[in-house]
């Protein structure tokens, strides 16, 4: 039952596990793969250490990590993301990903500047998806209780 479930899931999610072992196989020969951690809680995450800093992307059951950012906390917000992921399946990347790319990472970058970190950084969490993936990934911010 176990292994027809993870196939089921590993199929639903194909989108994203396709594109992650892509990244993955350009990470590690390009050897900037610093860590490998593999959770055996559902999801059943493997997390990949990346060594570049201030970046985050979770596929399917991948999450890749900048090696500054592998807090607990930042792994359980891309872990948040795996839920959404399990959950949406094909329509992930269009639903989540693109918001979370386009929507808050670019348009922070591009428009926030002059804002001070803290300011930053609560506005990237508390827009969509990022919030949820806070909260399915267990993570309570100052500013969302």
């Amino acid at each position: 039952m176990k292994k027809t479930a993870f196939v089921f899931a590993w199929l639903w999610q194909s989108p994203q596990h396709v594109l992650a072992l892509a990244i993955g196989a350009f990470l590690t020969a390009t050897g900037r793969i610093e860590d490998c951690r593999r959770n055996a809680n559902p999801p059943g995450d493997t997390v990949y250490i990346v060594k570049r800093s201030g970046w985050g992307v979770s596929l399917g059951r991948y999450i890749f990590i900048g090696d500054a950012c592998c807090a607990a906390e930042n792994i359980r917000h891309e872990r948040g993301h795996s839920f959404q992921s399990l959950a949406m399946g094909p329509l992930y990347l269009a639903l989540v990903g693109l918001p979370s790319a386009i929507g808050n990472n670019v348009w922070d970058r591009l428009m926030h500047r002059e804002w001070p970190d803290e300011k930053r950084v609560k506005w990237y969490y508390s827009r969509y998806p990022e919030a949820g993936a806070d909260r399915l990934g267990g993570i309570l911010r100052p500013w969302s209780v």
